[in-house]
């Protein structure tokens, strides 16, 4: 093989690669250097392996080896240590660094921007990051956090002392936290932001880790600056913007994704994926692929010892496509290569033959439904099953007579789209032989479901297979079902080496499952004054290929079909459709968001109707105590949550010309008849961290010197420290961040004493982190046990604790599925809710010029992480309402390319200003509801008042990609209108 020398990082280095590698993959799998990420290689649209080259950024996907011959590289872990403190500090403090998958690339930018000086403009770093992609963030506090950082430089280092954007309550609207929570910690009653009254809310100044709002509710724990001095600040319980949990590993590259991960004697990978929608599978012919260099095995259907159909609720998706069988859609795996290295995997993936007799694709759920059409999954099918997978449906109140009684009856159908979750990290899955069985390094959203389907494949019994959840880089939903696990373990079983699979970008575009398209037929009633007096909705949804979770997913669009808002009478019916089209499953919304564009377009017709803005048809008709969600369940004291989030923006929305507003619900948990719940426990274990170390996972910065709670001198002595074990997965979103703080809160012990782990057992009863509930449950939990540690830590210090395990649990099962006779006598179906209200202003040109998004999280846990979550929640949204858009033709998808994904880039994204509202719940921990995914229900319906508001034209069609706010995100091959410079 060639070999090339450079200097990687300051020392000479000598390297082979194969002809056709791209210098990226030199980087990793010879180098062993992982921080440049692979997220759409060779695309180079992400940004993700961005490095230095001579002193300048480069994509290293798009540089070819024999280019970077005698030049110097430098990665993340080659950048002067004070840049790397500043840097990573910088993206904590200011909330920059969710998933983490994408920042060290955005890190290399940042270090340019910094050696160039030219950190100063919030407009010009917004254009530096045109190559960069952040899924989770909303690019806002990435482009503070790179200002921070640039300020630091010219300050020798030292980090301001609070983020620059501190204020989450609405301070610069005149609003401000409730007095009872910003005093009291978790002890207040709880009400929502409101008018300020007297001197304004004080600010700390504090280190890098926590920026808090207020200097009152401190403990005296001490804590280190930047600059390692000791300050006495506030704890780290509950209310407080306290440090990320391994945030400054994971800004740095430092966390290992399971693409990251090495094993002796470890093979690799390569699936092989169907060429046509609908095609019965003739012959599959390998010789080609096995005689290329370092193939050791090619895998088909006929390898698999157990069952071959895998899925969540219908097993119906096939490990791989048998010879004679007939593929549902293009994300079908046929084979898969295994060989010596990546590099060989891939390329010998590419000579599978594959013989087809393609058929023709049915792509229209609607003709999918008609008589005599063909079956999807027909006769050659893992499991033959009708085209109509799953309906809900539910009624109460005369919705015929209360129509026929109404002054205004709207009828109206919307329509929404493809969207592709585009999280950065690909699939990946590393599997291990482990006695009988397997090992899995997965990062997926649950355990449970993965142990018991991997086993299922194998044909071996439960205890045979181990799971171990690896960081996950962004999922928003669509790493629930399984993709490469299965097949992984497979070759790892079979051959009784380490196996590691990882998806291109293309390839993981192809297989993972997309948001819900849908058709929403709405008749809605209302009196003269507009007050809601019935709804019927029909909804169709279209699942695609597999059955996954569509019918979950349709099911919360029917329950959420309502919107927030009071309908005396109700008929609903939503059904989930097979066709062949790209199959569709979990997107952060989860049906909720498709329903609820509908229902805010039909709220501005309603306005329009009787006269009145969007601001007082709403306020006439939201939810209130004692009132019926659509399902039929009354809402709790809570639900006022609503109500202030509306109060919060009227005057904003009232004195703005061109603006839209829309409102959101969006239930806390699974609901709908399932048990659910929270599971914690808390290890009081030995530790010898010396003066200079902190534990992997801890919150601690690194050289920064632990203590106990009483103070003293730092010890260089075994000293006691805390394992806080949860069930849920971590993927950015800081469910163990907030876990840790409900610990801190009841311990009164500080976060540096802490290290919080995903546990196996606990997965098995909490299940997959899906439906906005993992922070809620796991407070609930994680309260009860850290009560049981606090009665304890009043009799004995904690180092006598040593050894001691204390258990919280928090689980309920009193929630009912529409339609059965349980919910027609007491329906309740959902744990929860949380609210928001959103309001969108553009400017004379059309383009977005604000938005403001008042959200009721019921208690924030961690205001600054609620924060980053809505901003990142209302990024998704705009791309949803404008311009993304996963289009296919007869079942084929147009582009599996990310830079045609529409999705917003930082310099387009418009200032997004957060009100945070707590209006607690009885349900949880804290009263603390959902944040995950209220952030992006209620954008598109906001964006389209906006646009009508603009120009005079209502839009019942996502995306709405024919408008001038679109124009910079529409991909160029969709693009309507010339984009202004």
């Amino acid at each position: 093989m060639p070999r090339i020398t450079f200097n990687l990082n300051g020392k000479a280095t000598e390297a082979s690669y194969e002809p056709g590698m791209h210098f990226l993959e030199v980087l990793r799998e010879e180098c062993g250097v992982v921080s440049p990420k692979d997220g759409c290689a060779p695309e180079g649209t992400c940004g993700c392996c961005l490095i230095m080259v001579d002193g300048m950024p480069a994509l290293s996907c798009l540089r070819k080896p024999e280019q970077i011959a005698g030049h110097d590289v430098i990665t993340v872990e080659g950048l002067p240590e004070q840049t790397r403190r500043v840097l990573s500090e910088a993206f904590v403090l200011e909330g920059g660094v969710q998933c983490g998958f994408c920042i060290p690339g955005i890190l290399i930018r940042a270090a340019s921007l910094m050696q160039h000086g030219h950190t100063d403009d919030r407009r010009a770093i917004a254009k530096a990051l045109d190559g960069h992609v952040c899924r989770c963030t909303g690019y806002g506090r990435i482009i503070d956090a790179i200002q921070t950082a640039g300020e630091a430089c010219g300050n020798g280092g030292r980090l301001r002392s609070k983020p620059r954007r501190s204020s989450f309550f609405g301070e610069e609207l005149g609003l401000c936290r409730n007095p009872e929570f910003a005093r009291n910690g978790a002890n207040g009653t709880g009400d929502a932001p409101r008018l300020r009254s007297g001197r304004p809310e004080r600010q700390s100044s504090l280190d890098p880790a926590r920026a808090d709002p207020d200097p009152s509710t401190s403990s005296g724990s001490p804590r280190a600056t930047s600059t390692g001095e000791r300050v006495e600040g506030p704890k780290d319980g509950i209310g407080h913007s306290t440090l990320r949990v391994g945030g400054l590993e994971r800004a740095l590259g430092e966390k290992p994704f399971v693409g990251d991960m090495r094993a002796p004697r470890m093979l690799h990978g390569a699936l092989v994926l169907s060429a046509h929608p609908r095609a019965k599978v003739l012959a599959i012919r390998t010789s080609a692929a096995l005689a290329r260099p370092g193939v050791v095995k090619i895998l088909t259907a006929a390898d698999v010892p157990g069952e071959r159909g895998t899925g969540l609720t219908v097993p119906d998706l096939p490990v791989f496509v048998a010879v004679g069988e007939t593929t549902c859609g293009v994300g079908d795996f046929l084979a898969m290569v295994v060989a010596d290295t990546m590099f060989h995997a891939r390329q010998a993936a590419k000579q599978v033959e594959v013989d087809y007799e393609v058929l023709e694709p049915v792509t229209d759920p609607f003709a999918a439904l008609e008589p005599g059409a063909p079956h999807v999954h027909g006769a050659g099918s893992v499991r033959v099953a009708p085209n109509l997978i799953e309906t809900t449906a539910f009624s109460r109140g005369d919705v015929d007579g209360a129509l026929a009684a109404s002054t205004h009856v709207i009828e109206q159908t919307f329509a929404t789209q493809a969207v592709d979750p585009a999280f950065l990290e690909p699939e990946a899955c590393l599997a291990l032989p482990q006695g009988k069985g397997v090992k899995v390094h997965s990062e997926s959203q649950g355990s449970t479901f993965d142990q018991r389907q991997i086993a299922s494949v194998l044909n071996l019994p439960l205890e045979e297979v181990e799971i171990e959840l690896a960081a996950s880089g962004g999922a928003f939903g669509a790493k629930e079902e399984l993709s490469i696990q299965a097949q992984t373990a497979l070759a790892a079983h079979l051959l009784g080496r380490p196996v590691k699979t990882v998806l291109t970008r293309q390839q993981s575009t192809q297989h993972h499952v997309k948001r819900h398209p849908m058709t929403l037929k709405l008749t809605v009633g209302a009196d003269a004054e507009g007050h809601l007096l019935a709804l019927r909705t029909r909804i169709v949804g279209d699942a695609g290929g597999y059955a996954g979770i569509s019918g979950k997913c349709l099911l919360r669009a029917a329950c959420h079909s309502c919107g927030p808002y009071r309908v005396p009478c109700v008929d609903v019916s939503s059904s989930a459709v097979y066709t062949n089209n790209p199959t569709s499953g979990s997107m952060r919304g989860f049906g909720s968001n498709q329903a609820q564009f509908a229902m805010e377009g039909i709220m501005d017709l309603l306005a329009e109707k009787v006269g009145v803005d969007g601001w007082d048809i709403r306020e006439r008709n939201i939810l209130n105590p004692g009132d019926a969600f659509g399902t039929g369940q009354i809402m709790r004291e809570s639900v006022r949550g609503m109500r202030v989030s509306l109060e919060a923006v009227k005057d904003l929305y009232k004195n703005a010309k061109y603006k839209g507003i829309g409102c959101g619900i969006k239930s806390t948990g699974l609901g709908n008849g399932t048990i659910e719940g929270g599971h914690i426990v808390i290890r009081v274990v030995e530790s010898a961290c010396g003066p200079s170390e902190a534990p992997e996972g801890s919150p601690a910065e690194p050289g920064r010197r632990v203590r106990a709670s009483g103070g003293g001198a730092p010890r260089a002595s075994r000293e006691a420290r805390l394992e806080i074990l949860n069930g849920y997965t971590e993927m950015g979103q800081g469910v163990y961040t907030a876990t840790m703080q409900a610990v801190c809160e009841e311990s009164g012990l500080p976060a540096d004493l802490m290290t919080v782990l995903w546990d196996k057992t606990l997965g098995d009863k909490c299940g997959e982190t899906w439906a906005s509930r993992a922070t809620t449950l796991s407070c609930a939990a994680a309260q009860q046990a850290a009560r049981k540690l606090a009665a304890d830590l009043k009799e004995l210090p904690l180092e006598e604790l040593v050894g001691r395990e204390y258990y919280g649990e928090c689980v309920y099962n009193f929630t009912t599925r529409p339609g059965t006779p349980e919910a027609v006598l007491n329906p309740t179906t959902h744990l929860t809710f949380s609210y928001s209200t959103q309001v969108v202003i553009l400017d004379e040109d059309g383009v977005i010029e604000r938005v403001v998004a008042a959200h009721d999280v019921g208690r924030a846990i961690n205001p600054r992480l609620c924060a980053e979550q809505m901003e990142g929640g209302v990024h998704m949204g705009l791309g949803y309402a404008l311009s993304e858009n996963f289009t296919s033709t007869n079942g084929r998808p147009d582009s599996l390319s990310l830079r045609d994904m529409g999705i917003v880039r930082a310099k387009h994204m418009p200032p997004v200003d957060i009100i945070l509202i707590e209006v607690p719940d009885e349900i949880g921990g804290y009263g603390a509801k959902g944040v995950g995914e209220i952030g992006c229900v209620s954008t598109a319906g906001a964006v389209a008042g906006a646009l009508y508001a603009y120009d005079g034209i209502r839009r019942f069609r996502l995306p709405m990609d024919d408008s001038p706010a679109a124009a910079p995100s529409v991909p160029k091959a969709r693009r309507k209108f010339k984009v202004q410079s």
